[in-house]
């Protein structure tokens, strides 16, 4: 996404190459915020299935609006509001992702661990 964006603001909208890396800012701001911030206290109230859902839900709806980008269109109603989208999403799919990851891989070594940590019995 970050690669065609950039060629639209650049080869559409005739943006430099540094007004256009500003202009996607907003995307790595909202990413960060929403990980940081709302997911992880979300994922303390929901289930990760729920922050999944929501997080490809809200994809699907910044994606929509950048299916529909016109040429003519202004980077403040129809590229912004995409970007914030996306960055939301992605935000809560990592999150959900990396905190399921962390306890599936505690739960599949727990076992492991303690058969370990289990003297052997010689006969």
């Amino acid at each position: 996404m970050f690669l065609i964006l950039t060629y639209h603001l650049q080869v559409v909208l005739h943006y430099s190459p540094l007004r256009a890396g500003l202009a996607v800012l907003p995307l790595t701001v909202a990413n960060s915020l929403c990980g940081y911030q709302i997911g992880s206290r979300l994922l303390n109230r929901l289930a990760p299935r729920v922050l999944i859902g929501g997080g490809l839900l809200t994809a699907a709806a910044g994606l929509a609006v950048l299916a529909r980008l016109d040429p003519h269109g202004a980077y403040l109603t129809s590229i912004l509001p995409a970007e914030v989208l996306v960055g939301v999403a992605s935000a809560m799919i990592g999150t959900a992702t990396q905190i399921g990851s962390s306890i599936g891989t505690a739960v599949l070594n727990a076992p492991r661990s303690s058969a370990h940590q289990q003297p052997r019995q010689e006969n």
